[in-house]
């Protein structure tokens, strides 16, 4: 691979951290109770490298998900995820994220998303700009349509 392509996927290189909270009841705290450590997410994703993963566009670095189940049968899960790019292609792949649901039945929701740049900046983005709810797309194609398959 070129230095100067080898430079732009260096820069391009950074850590996607989304936590989402499924299902959550008005009561119940949307906080995740038990988030990535943050440090130890970095450390791990540090030996992640394009040249260990040469097939790899993207990496799953951490994964953290956990479900609590109330006693009258509801329940809320969190799930947070930490993901590493490693190509043009796997930034590409990862401008969009989905959550699929039955509106009939909970929600799901971006709670946040924190990109980790390869220089070691750190980015917030805004989940209110950036994300909308939307019909589950494959169901134009089927003769059942359900309005709440988000």
């Amino acid at each position: 691979m070129p230095t100067s392509t080898r430079a732009r996927l260096a820069a391009l290189l950074c850590l996607l951290l989304a936590s989402l909270c499924l299902a959550a009841p008005a009561a119940q705290p949307l906080d995740s109770p038990m988030p990535l450590d943050e440090q130890a997410m970095l450390k791990a994703a540090a030996t992640v490298t394009h040249q260990a993963f040469p097939e790899a566009d993207t990496a799953l670095v951490d994964d953290n998900v956990l479900t609590i189940y109330q006693q009258d049968g509801t329940s809320v899960t969190w799930d947070d995820m930490a993901y590493k790019v490693l190509t043009e292609k796997g930034r590409k792949s990862l401008q969009t994220l989905s959550l699929y649901y039955c509106a009939s039945y909970g929600k799901a929701q971006f709670r946040f998303i924190t990109l980790h740049k390869a220089d070691g900046s750190r980015v917030e983005l805004p989940i209110d700009k950036l994300t909308r709810e939307m019909v589950e797309p494959s169901q134009m194609q089927s003769n059942i349509y359900n309005p709440n398959d988000k």
